[in-house]
């Protein structure tokens, strides 16, 4: 029981420390962020590739 509590109270003293925010650098990083790309294929070729792997595990 002890232990539960011991570390439950660890828990708690790390969860509620402050912290430190760098404002400015919090900006600079989200300005410099990377963008983000979505690719989309073309069904049909979706379709052929799985037509294909289809065909290589059942071939009849």
């Amino acid at each position: 029981m002890a232990k539960f509590l011991i570390g439950t109270f660890l828990m708690v003293r790390l969860a509620c420390r402050q912290l430190e925010i760098d404002w400015a650098l919090c900006l600079e990083l989200w300005k410099n962020r990377p963008v983000i790309e979505v690719v989309y294929e073309d069904p049909a070729i979706q379709k052929q590739r799985l037509y294909k792997r289809i065909d290589t595990v059942f071939p009849f």
